[in-house]
């Protein structure tokens, strides 16, 4: 299972990204109407939280590691 997850979240990742090409400023900083971000805040918002989980990890592993005995 965990398996099948991961690789459905490469399959939609690529999706994103293939949905992304070819757009400009102009249309990255649309807002579809007032109040609603715009793709490239979304965008932003995405990298931000990744960026978050990517230190928590790396935290908690860091927190993991057994101390060395002298």
């Amino acid at each position: 299972m965990p398996q099948r997850l991961l690789a459905r979240a490469q399959e939609a990742y690529g999706e994103l990204l293939g949905a992304l090409v070819g757009l400009d400023d102009e249309a990255l900083d649309r807002c579809p109407e007032a109040g609603e971000w715009s793709i490239r805040e979304i965008l932003e918002h995405v990298l931000a939280a990744q960026r978050f989980y990517l230190e928590l990890i790396l935290k908690a592993r860091a927190a993991a590691q057994p101390v060395g005995r002298d």
